[in-house]
């Protein structure tokens, strides 16, 4: 059975627990219910929302993480289950951290694999618009993957990472259509309606992997290719770079080119936070989110249907087993 995210969108809402069911009201009202055995995630928009220290409890009990988001989408922290094991994980995290070698390796693995995933979402586009030719752009992909493949320090690899995610940028923004305009990536605070999109959707990305990797035993402040931050959940940031075009980028592409949501109409101006969604139109991105989240495909050396959730979570999962056993890792691939 296949079970939901639970969204609480709705500003002075809140989640209670009553006979293993979340029921979210606002005042006396009943907004949404549904048993907690049918749900995989919370996830808590905006400061005004809230959650029962009863509800958080019976989540916790269940397994069932309950993500904390801003009303602009920036990621505040989650509470996720207690666990008891990962103890051997965490300590060969640490080691690889703390080994030149092995870091950089890992560190190259996902942004050459981050690259490979922009540079295939530029020819899947082209091959159904063959007016727009990216030759630039997939030149500077290629020159910066072969560079990426080479670099001697994380801090080399970071800046070929930057020089592709600048060239691809450059193509993204000639792929959107229905009145969205970009030039550049931008963020907090984005300076247009589609930077508001790209950091949403990367924002519920961050905190999808931030649960997997806890759940993986997996320390998420402790990275290979970002570096240690207060606050960052560095690990989750490193495991979802190959993610981001399959995801977030190929989302965005869809809402505005399908003309699903309006940079006129959909959007508020904040002076401090830039661009945000209206309330209608955050409900509207969840939905597509969670239809692409959840769309069933095949991976082209596997016969066995999955998701790109349950790829995500799989992710983890691998990346522990690598750093357990001291064996390769192989990040995701753009199906």
């Amino acid at each position: 059975m296949n079970k939901s995210v639970l969204y609480v969108t709705i500003p002075g809402a809140c989640v209670h627990q009553e006979h293993g069911r979340l029921r979210v009201t606002k005042g006396k009202e009943l907004l949404q219910e549904a048993r907690i055995f049918d749900i995989e995630r919370v996830v808590i928009v905006g400061g005004s929302a809230g959650v029962t220290s009863t509800a958080a409890t019976a989540l916790m009990e269940a397994g069932i993480e309950c993500a904390f988001l801003s009303s602009t989408g920036t990621f505040r922290g989650f509470l996720a289950p207690a666990k008891s094991r990962g103890a051997a994980v965490r300590l060969a995290q640490m080691a690889a951290y703390t080994d030149p070698t092995r870091r950089l390796e890992l560190a190259q693995k996902l942004v050459v694999r981050k690259i490979k995933n922009s540079s295939t979402l530029l020819s899947r586009y082209t091959r159904n618009h063959p007016e727009r030719v990216f030759k630039r752009e997939q030149d500077r992909l290629f020159a910066a993957q072969h560079a990426a493949r080479n670099a001697t320090s994380v801090e080399s690899l970071m800046g070929f990472e930057g020089e592709a995610a600048a060239a691809y940028f450059s193509a993204f923004g000639q792929m959107l259509g229905g009145g969205f305009r970009f030039t550049e990536r931008s963020r907090r605070p984005p300076r247009d309606p589609a930077n508001s999109l790209l950091s949403f959707g990367y924002t519920l990305l961050t905190s999808e992997m931030t649960g997997a990797v806890v759940a993986a035993g997996l320390d998420p402040a402790i990275g290979m290719l970002h570096s240690l931050d207060e606050g960052r959940p560095s690990l989750a940031l490193d495991l979802m770079e190959p993610f981001r075009s399959a995801v977030v980028d190929r989302l965005v592409l869809h809402i505005a080119n399908n003309r699903m949501l309006s940079p006129l109409d959909d959007f508020t101006q904040d002076a401090s936070n830039g661009p945000r969604l209206t309330d209608p139109a955050r409900r509207k991105f969840l939905l597509a989110y969670e239809e692409r989240m959840t769309e069933p495909f095949r991976p082209q050396k596997s016969g066995s249907a999955t998701c790109l959730r349950d790829r995500l979570r799989r992710e983890a999962t691998s990346f522990a087993v690598a750093l357990r056993d001291n064996k390769p890792f192989r990040p995701f691939a753009l199906p």
